[in-house]
């Protein structure tokens, strides 16, 4: 499981897609409740979600999703957070994942195993 720290950058576009993704579908507020992003399943502009399993700062676990079109996040995107799980693998069952997107079988199979570090 990741431990780095997040910190938030100074703009929104800079690090991880997530700080775009909040910032840009009024969550921006919560970016400075997160401690660290254990786990991170990539999605694409125009295409397959964002999954991430956070820490947060509370020492709860929650996990989010978001995705934007082909112009990014800044046009027309969606984000969401879901808190308050005790453990990542709480969070990681909770996780809901559309019936229509192909990676549907492996999303939680591949956060879980970044949780356990058994994956990258």
């Amino acid at each position: 499981m990741r431990t780095e720290k997040f910190n938030k950058p100074e703009h929104s576009y800079d690090g991880d897609d997530i700080n775009y993704a909040f910032e840009c579908n009024g969550l921006q507020h919560r970016l400075v409740d997160i401690d660290v992003i254990v786990a991170e399943v990539c999605g694409e502009n125009d295409g397959f979600d964002w999954f991430w399993i956070l820490q947060m700062k509370d020492g709860s676990f929650s996990w989010a999703t978001g995705g934007c079109d082909y112009t990014g996040w800044d046009c027309q995107s969606s984000a969401e957070i879901h808190d308050g799980f005790k453990t990542p693998e709480d969070a990681i069952e909770a996780v809901i994942v559309s019936e229509w997107d192909s990676r549907k079988d492996g999303i939680k199979k591949c956060l879980l195993g970044q949780v356990k570090d058994e994956i990258p």
